[in-house]
């Protein structure tokens, strides 16, 4: 496959010394194109950039509209709106045709950046990349500053901005970073010139050398995998769809996060993994050599009597080593518990049904909820009955700020009575276990208002809907 655009991302999932980068992984995700599902912390991070847009688009006249996990960094937010210049702005082939494009090896990258602030008028403050970004622990997960530098997405977007502005010398780049457990926010701001953005590129254009070598290659099996990225964080997506040979099988299973092989003071506290490895290394180890019983003798012993020659005594018969039960070798040395009473015989069941559930309801059967009237207030219980009172009291109610002039006006111009009404009415019913049935009425009555008749053709109407669906309204009442 020919790559024909990149991305920052693109390069970082190529990356083995990246934190999730893996060559297959990219093989799947962009040689091979297969979507990775998408969780619920992306859904919250583009959450969180729709209502920081949005904001700023309105220069902070929304008040609250910021996602609650950016009112956290709402004072950093603030900063940036008198030099905020674009916002969400994308490059590449498809978007800003008469830009220069970023390329490495050919290959044009494209990329959003979430805001761009040019120097301001004093010429304290140079040109800014902001990038936001949302994680669960900013003390755990946050760049420092070195990593910032280093890091291929704003190397790429700093390469862009010189690229187009070769009056640039300087620009900063900063990621700002929103918690998502407690209100906490951090910024982490680094300053670039041109010979850091080209030492910072060279890295890149040599990870695209990478990329195109990946993209050429047709069989996945081919392709170097890391296999300390599968398991980080939530794991890899295309990890149950990646092959494993023999060897990176065990190379996999040795990545997995294991305790400690130290032996726990407590059997329980092992895991079945280290009781393994515990069993493995007692197996391997020799037995000590058995110790005399006694010192030797020390001088010539006392000379005996004479006696017949005894028989040589046999050698004492070794005692085989106990061989431990599966129970010890797997939870170790362990008290025998009491011994289990027998259980207590059950009374045998007596024939036909329990008590009680001859009158239990079917699933077809449903009460009916109470329709209640609706209420409406007339127009002449709202305002006094004289125009003269009416306008009087809309006046009041606008000078005092509870209403706009436009709806005081509505309000004078309203009709004395109700001659419209409109009901709706909709209930689920449960028909059994994870089914239901929904009955919805919407009914219109015009000229003269009867709440009674109303309120009778609401019921007669989802009586005929409970009839369809084969339901009684009228369950048998339990004794």
């Amino acid at each position: 496959m020919i790559l024909t655009k990149l991305s920052a991302s693109a390069v970082d999932t190529a990356d083995p010394n990246s934190a999730f980068g893996c060559p297959r992984k990219f093989h799947f995700q962009y040689v091979q194109k297969l979507r990775p599902p998408q969780d619920s912390s992306a859904e919250l991070g583009e959450a969180v950039h729709k209502s920081i847009e949005h904001y700023l688009q309105h220069k902070g006249d929304t008040g609250n509209a910021l996602h609650p996990m950016a009112l956290a960094a709402k004072d950093i937010i603030d900063e940036y709106i008198p030099r905020r210049k674009m916002i969400e702005y994308a490059f590449g082939p498809s978007n800003n045709l008469s830009a220069p494009l970023l390329t490495a090896h050919g290959i044009p990258f494209s990329g959003r950046i979430d805001l761009l602030l040019p120097p301001d008028s004093y010429g304290r403050l140079p040109w800014e990349i902001v990038d936001w970004k949302t994680t669960s622990d900013i003390a755990r997960y946050a760049k420092t500053r070195g990593e910032a530098a280093r890091s291929t997405q704003m190397i790429t977007y700093m390469a862009w901005l010189f690229l187009n502005d070769a009056g640039i010398d300087r620009a900063r780049g900063a990621f700002v970073y929103m918690q998502t457990r407690g209100r906490k926010a951090e910024k982490v701001a680094v300053d670039f010139d041109r010979a850091a953005v080209e030492r910072g590129w060279t890295g890149v254009e040599s990870m695209v050398k990478s990329c195109v070598d990946i993209a050429a290659e047709n069989d996945v099996t081919k392709v170097e995998p890391n296999l300390n990225a599968c398991n980080v964080a939530r794991g890899c997506p295309f990890r149950d769809r990646c092959p494993r040979s023999a060897v990176t099988a065990v190379q996999f299973f040795q990545t997995l996060p294991v305790a400690p092989h130290a032996v726990p003071t407590k059997a329980h506290d092992m895991s079945l993994l280290d009781r393994f490895r515990a069993q493995a290394a007692a197996a391997s180890t020799p037995a000590p050599a058995s110790a005399p019983v006694g010192p030797a003798p020390v001088g010539n012993p006392p000379a005996a009597a004479p006696s017949a020659p005894a028989a040589p005594a046999a050698p004492p018969a070794a005692t085989p080593p106990e061989r431990p039960s599966a129970k010890r070798l797997l939870i170790g040395d362990v008290t025998p518990a009491a011994p289990t009473p027998a259980p207590t015989p059950e009374e045998p069941r007596k024939a036909g049904r329990p008590k009680g559930s001859k009158n239990k309801p079917k699933d077809t059967d449903f009460k009916l909820p109470e329709t209640r009237p609706p209420t409406f207030t007339p127009a002449e219980d709202l305002l006094p009955k004289t125009p003269a009172g009416r306008l009087e009291k809309v006046s009041a109610m606008i000078a005092d700020g509870f209403i706009p002039a436009d709806t005081g006006v509505k309000l004078l111009q309203a009709p004395s009575r109700i001659t419209r009404a409109v009901v709706r009415r909709g209930i689920t019913i449960p028909t059994g276990q994870f089914a239901n049935v929904r009955l919805d009425v919407e009914l219109e009555m015009t000229g003269e208002i009867d709440l009674n008749e109303l309120t009778r053709r609401v019921t007669e109407e989802l009586l005929r809907q409970a009839e369809e669906f084969q339901l009684n309204p009228n369950p048998p009442a339990s004794k």
